[in-house]
């Protein structure tokens, strides 16, 4: 696999933070927290061909509790994201 521009598309209820290959792409941090949307918030990431990692904190300040993430490219297409162990 080569090199290739996504899209990381993200939905929370409440904040949190979002690392994609070490580092910091994504966060969402007010005290009055958020309801979920799909997609709310989009990050323009680089993936690199072969293993690539992401890693999700998420903050919860009451009520109920939602999150998502996706990849698509830039039109919007998803693209598939093969999940593997954890080393």
């Amino acid at each position: 696999h080569s090199d290739s521009d996504l899209l990381l598309k993200i939905g929370s209820n409440d904040g949190g933070k979002g690392w994609f290959n070490g580092r910091e792409v994504w966060r969402f941090e007010d005290p009055t927290g958020r309801g979920y949307v799909p997609d709310q918030d989009v990050v323009e990431v680089e993936g690199k061909g072969g293993a690539n990692r992401i890693l999700f904190k998420i903050t919860q300040y009451g009520n109920r509790w939602a999150f998502s993430a996706r990849f698509t490219d830039r039109n919007g297409k998803p693209v598939y994201i093969k999940q593997t162990s954890r080393q």
